[in-house]
């Protein structure tokens, strides 16, 4: 080829003239191939850009054959995450790379998203070379590579993101046992006097279900009025910004209770509500009332027979 130095590239053809059987000369031709190379070297750019950008991609890619399920390519950050080099996914199938107990779930999904039916799935398990697990969540497309359909497979790491949701989890179900455990009535009271949660034993004290006392005005469910009684705590507690208790004789809980209303706050530092304890002192009262009355016939039999008392060290 000749390059002119305006970007013009030209094909050039020669062959011998002969006349007589004898060569006389040569015969030269030329071709303006300008376009053709700049596609050429168009598709060489692209490719590259577009290898760069697979290998550099932060999600793992896979492609894989539509009939055979085997996998015909793979970028690094596959590879890292699975633990195998290039060389060893491109000698696997799709099937290689989930536990056996999730393969025919995975394999129903592969048949699905190459009929186009779905293009994401989400917590798709990958077994690594090690034989530990990577959650991921996978997108997907159908294209034709060198005339034969293939599947790509973006996968997106998931497993701290699902380690954290795990133990967030727990730590809400460990709290709400906690929470119910609890012999104390308690309640979870917002800024407008409505329940945001109860536990177990204060539902069963208002005989109703824990999601039953959700949204309800805590003065009428908790005291049986309209309105917030004079001795209400989480009125105290709303003027005051501190905690707050007071003793109450509820016909609603049948008994007496040592009542405090401690503020919660906000991850903005903002007052939210309180956390309503009512505590059963019925039965403390019953015995101090008790022993007032045993001490006062004591004093009263001990005049009337003019006798005295005393204790001995």
């Amino acid at each position: 080829t000749i390059d002119f130095k305006d970007g013009r590239v030209f094909e050039r053809y020669s062959r011998p003239q002969l006349v007589s059987g004898k060569p006389v000369g040569r015969v030269w031709s030329f071709r303006d191939v300008t376009k053709q190379k700049q596609a050429e070297q168009a598709l060489r750019d692209a490719s590259s850009e577009l290898r760069i950008i697979l290998n550099s991609a932060r999600d793992g890619i896979l492609v894989a054959d539509a009939a055979t399920r085997r996998l015909v390519f793979a970028n690094p950050e596959m590879c890292r995450m699975t633990g195998y080099s290039q060389a060893e996914l491109l000698q696997m199938a799709i099937d290689n790379l989930h536990p056996p107990r999730d393969l025919p779930f995975v394999m129903d999904l592969f048949t699905r998203q190459t009929r186009g039916e779905i293009e994401a799935a989400g917590d798709i398990p990958i077994m690594k070379k090690d034989g530990n697990l990577t959650w991921c969540d996978v997108t997907s497309s159908m294209t034709e590579i060198g005339g034969r359909k293939t599947l790509i497979d973006v996968f997106r790491d998931i497993t701290d993101r699902k380690k954290s949701d795990e133990a967030i989890a727990r730590a809400k179900t460990d709290w709400e046992r906690t929470f119910d455990a609890v012999s104390d009535l308690l309640a979870h009271i917002d800024m407008n006097h409505r329940i945001v949660r109860v536990n177990r034993p204060m539902a069963d004290r208002l005989g109703c279900k824990p999601k039953q006392a959700e949204g309800r005005l805590c003065f009428e469910l908790i005291h049986g009025t309209s309105s917030p009684p004079d001795c209400c705590p989480c009125a105290k507690m709303l003027a005051s910004r501190k905690t707050e208790r007071v003793e109450v004789v509820s016909t609603q809980l049948g008994g007496t209770f040592d009542i405090t209303a401690t503020p919660l706050y906000n991850n903005a530092g903002e007052l939210a509500g309180c956390l309503h304890v009512a505590r059963d002192i019925t039965e403390s009262r019953r015995t101090e009332e008790s022993l007032r009355e045993s001490e006062y016939w004591l004093r009263e039999s001990q005049h009337v027979s003019r006798i005295g008392s005393y204790l001995l060290d």
